[in-house]
């Protein structure tokens, strides 16, 4: 497979619609089948002997049902369900019949509904399950992680101070003390605002002339 068909192939698939749920249900003389896709399909239905069953193909499609195989149906003259990704569009969908029986194809709402004609009468109606489906294009979008991404950033910045065995008297002591120290050395080292003072360490001189030129102007 070269690059350039698998990321068609994959861009097909991204578009293709799900396929979440079949269910059997009795439908006044016959057998109603409904194969719920969430999405516009293409569809073509045909039969094939030994044994006798009825294959549908969903053109635009992908398989999202819990499980592919589904035995034992027994009703509805359906013995079973299978289910496969037949290629890289198609869903195909096979339906075992206890007999050969007309049917007819009809596009639904939800999907595909497939009528079979059932000379057995009533019987209890059988589900797959449905399952839940996020739309393809949300697996891979960075919006998915953006609330784990969000959670560890917060955990990044969080810090935490522990203070062993010592009261907390002692701790708001030590704050404060250490925060007049500052201040105290602060405000040594630039005296008052706006006229720096010596420096921490320096001795101030007597000036006689300074001195005289004060008593001179005063």
């Amino acid at each position: 497979m070269t690059p350039m068909f698998a990321l068609w192939a994959s861009v097909l698939i991204s578009l293709s619609g799900p396929v979440t749920e079949v269910a059997i249900t009795p439908a006044n003389e016959g057998t109603s089948v409904l194969i719920t896709v969430d999405g516009s399909v293409q569809y073509r239905g045909f039969t094939m002997e030994g044994p006798n069953r009825l294959v549908v193909d969903l053109m635009g499609a992908r398989n999202a049902l819990p499980q592919e195989e589904f035995g034992n149906v027994n009703r509805g003259g359906i013995q079973s369900v299978h289910t496969s990704q037949y290629s890289e569009d198609v869903v195909r969908v096979v339906l075992v019949l206890d007999e050969m029986v007309g049917y007819s194809l009809m596009p639904d709402p939800e999907g595909l509904r497939i009528t079979l004609d059932n000379p057995a009468g009533g019987f209890t109606p059988w589900t797959s399950g449905r399952t839940p489906v996020e739309p393809a294009y949300m697996a891979s979008s960075p919006l998915r992680a953006a609330p784990n991404a969000v959670a560890q950033q917060s955990q990044a910045r969080r810090i935490s101070i522990q203070f062993t065995n010592s009261p907390i008297q002692d701790v708001g002591l030590r704050v404060l003390l250490g925060q007049v120290h500052r201040a105290g050395l602060d405000r040594r080292g630039s005296g008052h605002r706006g006229h720096p003072g010596p420096a921490l360490g320096h001795r101030a001189r007597f000036d006689p002339r300074q001195a005289r030129a004060r008593r001179g102007r005063g």
